[in-house]
């Protein structure tokens, strides 16, 4: 390869003697890669991506093939590659150790879709115990939402189903989804829920001076802003009691035997 730096010379006039200095400079390591891209049924597929990594998963370049099936990757890079084919509704092929010159065929997904979506809280907050379930006569299917309320449901075969959002805290949610189409991504956005207003719950042991548990203990809640006993119970043989749906309040507990 010659000195691209080298610069011209000029003989402006008879007998004129010049020195010219230039260089070789070692062409870079080139390496290449060429094939063809094909379906089950042994038609050339168009627009399958074609990328060349480092063993380390390092990209160094990529392609797409042609309305023919066909591509070439050149790439310049001396050790070993990984070769990464990818189509949408086909099965990634990861190649490694392959030749010059291949031919790839690529599988159809399974016939099932994916449903996405983020559940947000309609006056905010952090969403926690929720849970999505998407039902109908032949499928159930269930995940449980992150923090943030995103949720992904896979494998789902075309039909029509309930999309069910409920949870410890929230108001049921219920939607109609129809999956018409078993290989698309389906993104339901963002759905508003509502939280319920769940009282709250108080329990504990009542014992002895031994600290042996009481059964059949009478335990009243006396909420101290009405003065007035506002529940009663009575304790198991653990010595166990429990007030649930218990409002906003300052309470004492009261107990007897």
């Amino acid at each position: 390869m010659f000195d691209a730096n080298a610069k011209a010379t000029i003989i402006s006039t008879f007998s004129e003697e010049k020195r010219v200095d230039t260089k070789i400079i070692t062409a870079k390591v080139l390496n290449q890669v060429e094939g063809v891209i094909m379906n089950e049924c042994g038609c050339v597929m168009q627009k399958a991506c074609i990328k060349v990594l480092t063993s380390d998963y390092e990209p160094l370049t990529h392609t797409m093939s042609n309305a023919k099936g066909e591509f070439v990757l050149i790439y310049s890079y001396d050790e070993e590659v990984i070769l990464i084919i990818s189509k949408e509704g086909y099965k990634t092929v990861v190649l490694e150790n392959f030749c010059r010159e291949i031919e790839v065929t690529l599988t159809k997904l399974t016939n099932s879709a994916v449903l996405t979506g983020r559940l947000v809280l309609k006056n905010g907050g952090e969403i926690n115990s929720a849970r999505v379930r998407l039902v109908n006569n032949m499928v159930k299917k269930q995940v449980f939402p992150d923090c943030d309320g995103f949720f992904v449901i896979t494998e789902i075969p075309s039909g029509c189903y309930q999309l069910i959002i409920d949870g410890n805290e929230y108001i049921k949610t219920v939607l109609t989804i129809n999956i018409c189409n078993s290989t698309r991504t389906y993104n339901l956005g963002s759905l508003i829920i509502n939280k319920v207003n769940i009282m709250g719950t108080i329990h504990g042991i009542v014992s002895d001076g031994e600290d042996i548990p009481i059964d059949n203990a009478v335990v009243l809640l006396y909420n101290l802003d009405m003065c007035i006993v506002v529940a009663k119970t009575i304790t198991n043989k653990e010595g166990l009691y429990f007030f649930g749906n218990v409002d906003v309040g300052n309470y004492h507990i009261m107990a007897y035997h």
